[in-house]
């Protein structure tokens, strides 16, 4: 709700980088933080989702590099680009969701499913929920806290501590575990924390990946997309003997979360398939409408769809069949899925924070710095858009 009452609807882009190894922001090399905000503006966005690390908070180091444009922001520390990234948001009129995306410095979500690590236990993780919390607290800008970026299970490596899968929904953890995995019982947990520090902010909860409880497709249950599958919150399931929705100690404050990506990252994912009666809106609505679409459409709470994508175009997706890559025309099942999901959304009026804004990858491992971000909206070198798909988000 705005000020005067009335409803926001959250549409909005992800700006990453503070997650990563170098720990700035993308862009900052080619564009001030004042240019790239007024063109999220100029864009039609109203708010930026800001992934950050919990290692930046502690290592907190002076920028040096990524800065080029910037040279009044070198030598700063890590945080106070980011204050200053905030600060200009708002000089924009834009509002900023933080999110927790991970532990250590890295690339995409937590490798072991979870949120927490060898290196920083659940403490850790619920001092930076605080610190977060506590920073911002007369900043009207900052609106909301995503507690955790794509926990679930399997765990994207289940080699990595503590191997114990990966976070589930509502199964009861035994009394005294010092590796939890049940996520609905630690977002509670970190939730109350944030809002003991500042009762005002939005708690994003993000669900898990496998569950139970669905989604079903073809009678089979099947694993969704890390933090898109919150089926538990109406339905029991394994050693859920109950449905488990999310309970915080100030009502009004739960925004439930998800992600949700195509077949270019998700290509074995049955209900949308090439050539097949799979390939129709009405499969990938029978699997939205299970994991997610039913939280919206009962109003049980709002629903933020924190990250969605697809590739833009510029050049082939990494690893993507023929046909993958996005068109504006709905001739390939990569398009076709990203027209369904734009309906889908607009049929339930969720709000949204499409990935990514950046323009480039970042000097992280696992990517290719200075290439192309074949998700973004953004050219590579941060100038405008990198092709028509902003003509499908102008929709939403």
């Amino acid at each position: 709700m705005g000020a005067g009452g009335e409803t926001v609807r959250l549409a909005g882009v992800n700006w990453y980088g503070f997650e990563c190894d170098p720990m700035v922001a993308g862009g900052l090399d080619l564009k001030t933080v004042g240019d790239i905000c007024h063109l999220i503006v100029d864009l039609g966005f109203n708010h930026i989702r800001l992934p950050y690390c919990h290692q930046m908070l502690v290592d907190n180091p002076r920028i040096t590099n990524g800065l080029a444009a910037n040279p009044v922001l070198q030598g700063r520390t890590a945080v106070e680009v980011m204050d200053e990234v905030i600060a200009e948001a708002s000089r924009h009129g834009l509002r900023v969701v933080l999110d927790n995306h991970r532990s250590e410095a890295g690339w995409s979500a937590q490798e072991n499913g979870l949120w927490y690590s060898r290196r920083f236990t659940e403490n850790d993780w619920l001092q930076s929920l605080r610190f977060m919390a506590d920073r911002y607290k007369d900043n009207q800008t900052v609106v909301g806290i995503d507690l955790r970026n794509e926990p679930g299970s399997p765990a994207i490596d289940p080699d990595q501590f503590p191997k114990n899968g990966g976070a589930v929904w509502g199964a009861p953890d035994r009394l005294g575990t010092r590796w939890p995995r049940d996520w609905a019982a630690a977002a509670e947990r970190g939730g109350n924390e944030v809002l003991k520090v500042n009762p005002n902010l939005l708690i994003f909860v993000e669900g898990v990946r496998g569950d139970p409880a669905g989604p079903f497709f073809d009678g089979q249950c099947h694993s969704y997309w890390p933090g898109g599958n919150l089926c538990g919150v109406r339905s029991k399931g394994g050693r859920r003997r109950a449905a488990r929705p999310i309970k915080l100690r100030i009502p009004g404050r739960l925004v439930y979360s998800v992600h949700d990506y195509g077949p270019d990252m998700h290509a074995e994912m049955p209900w949308c398939q090439a050539n097949s009666t799979a390939e129709t809106a009405a499969a990938s609505r029978s699997v939205w409408e299970q994991t997610w679409g039913f939280i919206a459409r009962q109003g049980i709470a709002p629903i933020y769809v924190g990250e969605f994508g697809t590739p833009n175009g510029v050049v082939q997706a990494d690893n993507s069949a023929p046909g993958h890559v996005t068109d504006t025309d709905r001739s390939s099942t990569q398009a076709k899925w990203f027209n369904y999901l734009i309906d889908y959304m607009n049929e339930l009026e969720v709000s949204w924070a499409y990935w990514c804004l950046n323009g480039d990858q970042p000097l992280n491992t696992g990517r290719r710095a200075a290439q192309p971000e074949l998700y973004g909206i953004l050219r590579s070198d941060w100038s405008g858009p990198a092709s028509a798909l902003m003509e499908k988000l102008v929709q939403l």
